[in-house]
């Protein structure tokens, strides 16, 4: 599936909408989802400036849309604006959602603007200003009990002071980190915060403790991603090399070389593995490996590190392969390089100290100017103020109150679709687009039959998540069809696991609303991948019941497993999706099964 171009998008979304607002005045719950699902489409596929066009046409248009969905347009945006390389109008932009944010009360608007605010200050060295961006985020996500965006912000202000060389404050605020993500039962947010907290360690020259906390959460990186597996080998590589734990250095690279050979050979991970394997050649005495090693990475065009470091690896290297001219001139080099970057980084700290100190005296002269005005205004408008307050306190606490509830119950089900997204997003990055990666450098030693059996098994998981990311349409099916459909597919493409579907009640399906219908089929989908993610079952069992009102069951065998099969976040984004239909959600497990009932209320 692909878009038309740019122009063309805009056209028919604003035609598209000028039709619904000629029947209504508001814009429906399916039409706000519609919308919001053609800018993210845009910014997943790559094309941020598109996805930017259309935001500003929707958002420019008029229409009456939720808050909810605004923020989250709006969050979309700035993300395709600092993944567009747009740093400064990514910034510049962070305050205007945050704004939004804040006077709407939508908390995970202003999140996500203070951490593309914190991202951009990073790239431009402002660490102290970064640092405080990230704090704010923190304490509005503290605040709003958002328990996954604290611990992001936790991850992000250890980077951050590690990255402006205070390993105190950055070994605090990593611990902190790596203990959410536990909690929150997350392998990838556990491995990220880990790692983190190796480079932090691995700076302040801890090796050996470092190698022990590491080892510690090797079972965490079996479940990661394969690049965060990378991001946590990587200190592991340095800390046993000038450990002298050579044997066990070279085993992990090996483990390394594994999981990057399916990666382009300038990928960052691909790089980082490569100057292990020549730290580690260089270590044993192999200096002419160690040579080709960097003679290959050069070649690639991808700095592993600053210039003056690398330059100096390089010297080190030619003049213990006796090669005395090209060390000198390497090392030359290397402090030149040096000398160039200490200058830059002081003439940017006396540039910012001299921008600060000028802004400071502006603020304070139209400081004092404002507080002249405001004690004549202040007096004049108190009696006036203190009379509007009562009158505005009466009426509008109510109106509050319907408003609080309302954007709670668009963004538990908005952060459900996220969610819904982010699962897709990993199964095409991580099974997908790795399978045809591999495939790209498995093609001259494989035969035209095990080519054609790849693919085919690639084609059957495409079609099966195509399947999944189309709505279903209850226009020509019914939801048992819907279901009945669903499972012929599961059991064609899941030979571990086997899909049931029964009717056990009297309660007509065909009567329920299409709307209802697609929330509940829904529900099944990540009823039963939640299963599959967590259990490892053999069996999964659909079952509807009902007389009156409608009862639906997703069982499961447990298949030995201890843990949760279930986590709170799954199960919060299950309630929202069943308050959206008037239905209540439970799970239970009990001799060895596990089920989530929905029930009409």
């Amino acid at each position: 599936m692909s878009f038309p171009s740019n122009h063309l998008i805009i056209l028919i979304t604003i035609l598209t909408i000028a039709m619904g607002c000629a029947r209504k005045d508001k814009v429906s719950e399916s039409e706000e989802q519609a919308l919001f699902e053609r800018v993210n489409y845009l910014g997943a596929e790559g094309r941020y400036d598109d996805a930017v066009s259309l935001s500003d046409s929707i958002l420019d248009s008029g229409l009456q849309l939720s808050d909810s969905v605004k923020a989250y347009i709006m969050i979309e945006r700035n993300v395709a604006l600092m993944n567009a390389g747009k740093v400064d109008a990514a910034a510049a932009y962070a305050d205007t959602l945050a704004a939004f944010g804040r006077e709407r009360h939508i908390a995970e608007a202003v999140s996500n603007a203070y951490q593309i605010k914190g991202v951009a200050l990073r790239r431009e060295g402002r660490f102290d200003e970064a640092v405080e961006t990230y704090s704010q985020g923190l304490k509005v996500s503290e605040e709003a009990g958002d328990v996954e965006m604290e611990q992001s912000f936790y991850d992000l202000l250890a980077i951050v002071y590690g990255q402006s060389k205070r390993p105190k404050e950055a070994e605090k605020f990593s611990v902190k980190a790596i203990e959410l993500a536990r909690q929150l039962n997350d392998s990838n947010a556990v491995i990220s915060s880990v790692s983190t907290l190796g480079s932090i360690l691995a700076t302040d020259g801890r090796n050996e403790e470092l190698i022990s906390m590491l080892r510690s959460y090797a079972p965490y990186a079996e479940g990661a991603v394969p690049l965060l597996k990378i991001k946590y080998l990587t200190p592991l590589f340095h800390a046993l090399i000038k450990t002298d734990s050579l044997q066990q250095a070279a085993e992990a690279i090996a483990e390394a070389r594994a999981i990057t050979a399916m990666l382009p050979p300038e990928h960052q991970a691909s790089i980082a593995v490569e100057y292990a394997d020549a730290l580690l050649a260089g270590r044993t005495g192999d200096f002419s490996r160690q040579w080709r090693l960097y003679s290959h990475i050069d070649s690639l065009g991808v700095p592993g590190s600053l210039e003056s470091e690398t330059l100096h690896d390089r010297a080190i290297c030619l003049h213990s392969l006796g090669r005395y001219k090209e060390a000198s001139d390497m090392e030359r080099k290397a402090f030149e390089a040096l000398d160039s970057i200490r200058s830059s980084e002081s003439q940017r700290q006396l540039s910012e100290f001299y921008v600060k100190y000028d802004t400071l005296q502006k603020e304070l002269e139209i400081q004092k100017l404002h507080n002249q005005r405001m004690l004549w205004i202040s007096i004049a408008a108190g009696l006036a103020l203190l009379t509007a307050i009562f009158i505005i306190t009466a009426i509008g606490a109510r109106r509050r109150i319907r408003i609080r509830h309302e954007l709670e119950r668009n963004r538990d089900y908005l952060r459900g679709l996220e969610q819904e997204r982010a699962r897709m997003g990993r199964e095409l990055h991580d099974n997908i687009a790795g399978r045809l990666l591999g495939m790209q450098f498995q093609l001259d030693s494989l035969s035209h039959e095990e080519t054609v059996s790849k693919l085919s098994e690639i084609g059957r998981d495409v079609r099966r998540l195509s399947h999944e990311l189309m709505p279903p349409e209850f226009q020509y099916a019914s939801l048992t069809q819907l279901l009945t459909d669903f499972m012929a597919d599961f059991n064609v493409t899941h030979r571990q696991c086997h899909l049931i579907l029964t009717d056990e009640g009297s309660f007509d399906w065909n009567s329920v609303d299409n709307s209802v219908a697609m929330e509940l089929y829904r529900m099944v989908q990540e009823g039963v991948n939640n299963a599959l993610r967590h259990a490892n079952p053999t069996e999964i069992r659909i079952i509807l019941d009902g007389s009156d009102k409608y009862e639906l069951t997703i069982e499961n065998d447990l298949n030995n497993v201890d843990t949760p099969v279930i986590g709170e976040s799954d199960l919060k984004t299950l309630r929202a999706r069943a308050k959206v239909i008037n239905s209540e959600i439970s799970a239970s497990s009990n001799a060895g099964f596990f089920s989530l009932h929905i029930t009409q209320k």
